[in-house]
């Protein structure tokens, strides 16, 4: 395990031969994403929520104009710059600094939109748009710019995306993913995909997202075995608080969890503390 710096967060380790790292706060794996070097990956987000807010938008005012400078480095690169980043906002970042490419959006909790496709930059398929060289999707509110305009905008055009104010893409299942040969691969994983207490997305009023988990992580663990590739990179999150994983269960979700990725993936070549 490497060294740890002050600003990293969670722990490091690998799984097998890919890097790996948990963290408490699923903002906190932008630090992970950042580091790896990797660009234009496809992100596999399995989670019970989309995340894919505009969230603070404090850090990206003025942007693209001022893209390139914050004290002096770029913004991305930043040690800490997944701080400023909110809990279901942390991949548009991801988006707009160009260390994702496309991603597929995996929920367990719901039959009806289990994995979606969320599109991709390099294309205008779907609902997405690439303009003066930044991806802006259509179907969100992620204008870098004139925030409330552009969110009144692209739920005029595209009112299907905004039902129930929800971000939906495009219905697949595990043998319609495509990832490119020359694609890094970032697995992403959230432990409310499988146990969540409270409100999760694209499920009924009176869902209960707690009982069943293990069902959930059984069905999920065999998914992403048919993956065409080996992930480049791993990142996990506890979510660990009343609102999401109760904090009984936690420890219990996670080491199930880990089981199941060592199985696919290989041994943890560091231990993870439970509890």
């Amino acid at each position: 395990m490497n060294k740890k710096v002050d600003s990293q967060p969670g722990i490091k380790s690998s799984l097998g031969n890919i890097p790996f790292a948990v963290t408490e706060n699923h903002n906190e794996v932008y630090y992970y994403w950042n580091e790896s070097g990797l660009k234009n990956s496809t992100l596999f987000h399995i989670d019970g929520h989309s995340d894919m807010d505009g969230g603070n938008r404090a850090y990206y005012e003025g942007m693209p104009k001022d893209l390139d400078v914050y004290g002096g480095e770029k913004i991305c690169c930043k040690e800490d710059y997944y701080k400023s980043l909110s809990i279901g906002g942390f991949i548009v970042p991801g988006f707009f600094y160009g260390i994702i490419g496309s991603i597929y959006w995996l929920n367990p909790h719901s039959e009806k939109r289990k994995l979606q496709y969320m599109g991709s930059a390099f294309s205008r398929e779907e609902g997405n748009n690439i303009e003066k060289g930044r991806w802006l999707f259509a179907y969100e509110h992620w204008g870098f710019g004139n925030y409330p305009e552009l969110r009144f905008q692209a739920r005029a055009k595209y009112p299907d995306y905004f039902k129930k104010g929800f971000y939906q893409g495009r219905k697949k299942n595990i043998k319609q993913v495509v990832i490119k040969k020359e694609a890094p691969l970032i697995l992403d994983l959230d432990l409310d995909a499988f146990c969540c207490h409270k409100f999760v997305h694209y499920t009924p009023k009176d869902y209960d997202g707690v009982n069943g988990w293990r069902d959930r992580l059984d069905e999920t663990i065999e998914t992403i075995s048919y993956l065409q590739k080996k992930p480049n990179l791993i990142t996990l999150t506890l979510s660990s608080s009343p609102a999401f994983v109760p904090k009984n269960l936690s420890t219990e979700v996670l080491e199930s969890t880990l089981d199941g990725l060592q199985l696919i993936y290989g041994k943890l070549s560091n231990p993870i503390p439970l509890g």
